[in-house]
């Protein structure tokens, strides 16, 4: 353990700002996909941390994408301060694993507001409930409220749950898929299918039929964002890109939303089995024909994660535009 992670975990109000503490607590390889830029303990169960938001990103700011009016993004973002903080304050090990089961999140209208210039995000953490097992911590539920510019953007709560990795070895063994194809070299001159803004599609063509909408989950295993590091399973992460993804062509296909500037503006995602990476996936979604009149937003679109006959998770979208 680093100098600066020990600082961090013997003294909560050290901020832990060092670049090589914050990728190692954020789980992160590559340093162009580490975008929390610090953690602050302000008591037991409330964290204050600040992310930065990228002008350049293999995966947020391609193909006009604008990562200030992108939910992912700020998931992201959240996702990394959630690990940063079990590690750095809840004394866990950063061997352990990490497993997200279920997360909801809504953007408000001021993103769409937010100047071009806003570089840095304040995510506010406050944990509602953590569940141990003995003296470990196994379950943690927090909530989190994002601000740009003092303007609140994002809100939202998220459930993960931890394991030692010996634990989560034995669980995984008897898996289809025992390991994947390893993350990109960093210092390697080639860059890798996914790393462009045509291949972050990661879903097949669309196809429409009598109000369902399906398409088959593309993964690609040398993707520098989604598989940073190697990962025996598809990450929640690529399955919420996958839903988001759905959703926006969904809507821009059908008229239901303003194609030239939209985006999910909420979503309820629930995980509820690992989905394996050498296995067809097939997302499956309904439109929600019922839409409140009095919001800039597409009706909700209901979707199924699935492997064959296996569920794996449903998710639940709302699209918005500037009103």
């Amino acid at each position: 353990m680093s100098p600066s992670i020990e600082r961090a975990v013997i003294d909560p109000s050290a901020p832990v700002c060092e670049p090589d503490a914050i990728r190692a607590l954020a789980h992160k390889r590559f340093s162009e996909n580490v975008l929390l830029a610090g953690i602050r303990a302000c008591a037991a169960d409330h964290f204050i941390c600040t992310g930065r938001i990228p002008t350049a990103h293999p995966l947020f700011t391609e193909g006009g994408r604008v990562a200030r009016e992108d939910i992912l993004f700020y998931t992201e973002v959240g996702r990394q301060a959630s690990l940063a903080v079990t590690h750095a304050y809840l004394n866990v090990s950063l061997d352990d694993v990490f497993i997200f089961e279920r997360s909801e999140a809504e953007l408000t209208n001021a993103i769409w507001s937010l100047p071009s210039t806003a570089d840095t995000v304040e995510i506010e953490i406050k944990v509602r409930d953590t569940v141990r097992r003995k003296t470990a911590v196994n379950r943690v539920i927090a909530d989190y409220v994002m601000s740009v510019g003092g303007e609140v953007v994002f809100r939202g709560t998220g459930t993960w749950t931890i394991q030692s990795a010996a634990l989560f070895k034995r669980m995984r063994r008897g898996s289809v898929a025992r390991s994947s194809p390893a993350a990109p070299d960093e210092a390697g001159g080639t860059v890798d299918a996914g790393s462009s803004g045509a291949n972050n599609i990661v879903l097949s063509a669309l196809e429409s039929r009598d109000g369902v909408v399906g398409a088959s989950l593309v993964v690609d295993c040398r993707h520098r964002y989604f598989f940073d590091h190697a990962c025996d399973h598809v990450p929640g992460m690529l399955l919420l890109e996958g839903c988001a993804q759905m959703a926006l062509g969904a809507c821009a296909e059908s008229g239901l939303a303003r194609p030239n500037r939209m985006a999910v503006m909420a979503y309820d995602v629930d995980f509820t089995q690992f989905v394996e990476c050498n296995l067809p996936t097939s997302l499956i979604a309904r439109v929600n024909p019922d839409r409140d009149t009095s919001t800039s937003a597409a009706p909700a679109m209901e979707i199924v994660i699935a492997q064959g006959e296996v569920v794996a998770g449903t998710a639940r979208l709302r699209v918005g535009f500037p009103a």
